[in-house]
């Protein structure tokens, strides 16, 4: 047993198919929707200007982000510049890891400060 389908059709609704304009629940519809834009205490028609919502949440300030814990990310350097590298920790008190971090971390805060409109 098949159902039937609906068929398309390629005319608009006709008029008893459209809502009532002038139905009251229609009217306190469209009211509350004009309410919602305007100032209360405005004359009718001005708008309101409404503040900019705040800013995205960032994700390294979630309250679970914990200072305490070291991440590992691997760095892909050409050979080298990983020998540039052990040169430096080799001649420097520094290791190759306090090297990078010295300079990398103000450079990541720095690019996020030009990111997220911040003045450096």
């Amino acid at each position: 047993m098949k159902t039937a389908k609906p068929t398309l059709r390629a005319k608009p609704p006709s008029r008893r198919e459209l809502p009532d304009l002038h139905d009251p629940r229609l009217a306190a519809f469209l009211g509350g929707a004009e309410r919602a834009y305007a100032d209360e205490g405005s004359a009718a028609g001005e708008v309101e200007v409404l503040e900019p919502p705040p800013p995205p949440a960032l994700p390294w300030d979630d309250p679970a982000v914990r200072p305490d814990v070291t991440k590992l990310y691997n760095l892909r350097l050409p050979e080298g510049y990983l020998l540039k590298l052990r040169y430096i920790a080799d001649n420097t008190p520094l290791s190759m890891q306090r090297f990078c971090l010295e300079l990398l971390l103000p450079a990541i805060d720095e690019k996020i400060d030009q990111l997220i409109g911040r003045k450096a």
